[in-house]
């Protein structure tokens, strides 16, 4: 059954030829601030496509109402805390640790206990009965943070029994996403300490994911790539999407057109390694092409190149370099290819380009499975300082993505340690169904606009 089209704003530097309505519609999209002006569009919820869309002369960033968000829930019990607190403080005394708990913060998937200890007590000590703790609390994925990020207190992290998704549209809708300053802003999920996790892909400059099978490593490249779309516009971003299962990023080829860096066929080349290596070396062109034209206009990047460019007399916007984001999922099937000569080449030109393509406004995204040395080498972990990790299934992988064992004691579904700028966060993943990718691809596709402009 398709629903009434409904009524939704939408963002744009100039107002378009359109009729302006009012109607019930009219929610919290507007309240936060998210579209600056009075222009009204038609969309098919169901679909997530334009109602009459040749009326629109200017392309339109997608609209949350597309996005399902969540609704409030009560957290745990003032009485569970307490029972909790209090069998924390018996083995405090039972292993003569002196320590005390000075603040509880309760999150969507887990709840810290921030404990402070007397001064001269030998933190490895209190590392020695992590196993006890376990065994007493009854919790296998009870873990100590030493130390709480910011502070000279350790976080004794217990998983919460009850657990709900954190939706990707709640993240979208949120006040740091909505007014965040990141020029590449990618949400990725929510902190021990309820605040959301909104990074800037520039700074990063490129991403390593790792973790083992059915942790949330798709789910997250989708919330990548979907934030960059609520985000920017085709004439500041092209994707290059490199999928070797050919089904987890299928459904972006709809919006091939908008934002693809080349919409070229698999027909034209002979196997599947042969278009890959191909893609790859027309990035590397690009990149060189594009340090001449910083060279020739005496800019050190392309944020301060684009700057000149908007603010030229005779402004084009055809002449703004977008910025380029490759994705590379299974990663290691590419890597450690049985095609020696195309996996030798794959791995020199990916090494080539994660080097120096930082000021050519080129980053780089490899998602695996695989988390071992001969997938995630020396030269990998050098050129993508930042890091996701989802759970693994040995302390061996944990401290080959991320330099120490704490991957291996995650919870699953979405619960990732995030390295980034030399500090790793815990964060819950947000969730977004295949449905709701369909419905951004189709709102993008259904406009016709020139999509260069």
């Amino acid at each position: 059954m398709i629903s009434e089209p409904i009524d939704s704003r939408s963002k744009s530097s100039a107002k378009m030829p359109v009729k302006k309505e009012i109607n019930e519609f009219e929610s919290e999209v507007v309240e936060n601030n998210i579209l600056d002006t009075e222009t009204v569009i038609q969309i098919n919820i169901e679909t997530g496509q334009l109602i009459n869309s040749d009326r629109y002369l200017e392309y339109i960033l997608p609209v949350p109402d597309l996005l399902e968000i969540n609704i409030k829930k009560r957290g745990k019990e003032s009485g569970d805390l307490n029972q909790t607190k209090i069998e924390i403080l018996k083995l405090f005394n039972a292993f003569n640790i002196p320590a005390k708990i000075t603040a509880i913060i309760e999150s969507k998937r887990v709840t810290t206990f921030e404990i402070s200890l007397s001064q001269g007590y030998p933190v490895v000590k209190l590392e020695k009965h992590l196993k006890d703790f376990r065994l007493r609390l009854g919790e296998k994925d009870l873990r100590f943070i030493i130390p709480m990020p910011g502070r000279t207190t350790v976080g004794l992290e217990i998983p919460n029994k009850n657990f709900y998704n954190l939706l990707f549209g709640t993240l979208v809708n949120s006040k740091e996403f909505i007014n965040s300053q990141c020029i590449m802003p990618i949400a990725l999920g929510q902190k021990l300490d309820n605040s959301f996790c909104i990074l800037d892909l520039t700074k990063m400059p490129h991403l390593l994911i790792a973790g083992a099978t059915g942790q949330g490593k798709s789910v997250c490249l989708h919330a990548i790539i979907l934030s960059l779309l609520f985000k920017m516009k085709p004439s500041e971003l092209k994707l290059i999407l490199i999928d070797p299962k050919k089904v987890e990023l299928n459904a972006y080829k709809r919006i091939s057109k908008a934002f693809y860096f080349k919409d070229d066929s698999l027909r034209n080349y002979q196997t599947e390694n042969e278009f890959i290596l191909q893609t790859i070396l027309d990035l590397e062109y690009e990149m060189e092409n594009r340090y001449n034209i910083l060279a020739r206009s005496g800019h050190k990047d392309i944020s301060e190149y684009n700057n000149y460019v908007k603010n030229k007399l005779t402004n084009s916007k055809r002449d703004i370099l977008p910025y380029i984001v490759m994705i590379v999922d299974e990663f290691s099937d590419l890597s450690l290819s049985d095609d020696k000569v195309f996996s030798k080449s794959f791995n020199s030109h990916l090494n080539k380009l994660a080097g120096k393509s930082r000021a050519a406004g080129i980053h780089l995204i490899i998602a695996t499975q695989r988390p071992s040395v001969k997938v995630i080498t020396g030269d990998i972990k050098a050129n993508f300082p930042a890091r996701i990790a989802f759970r693994v299934s040995s302390t061996v992988d944990s401290r080959t993505i991320l330099e120490s064992g704490d991957a291996n004691s995650l919870l699953g579904s979405g619960d990732m340690l995030v390295n980034f700028k030399g500090e790793t966060i815990r964060v819950q993943g947000c969730f977004v169904s295949n449905a709701e990718v369909e419905k951004i691809c189709n709102f993008i596709k259904s406009q016709k606009v020139d999509f260069s402009s």
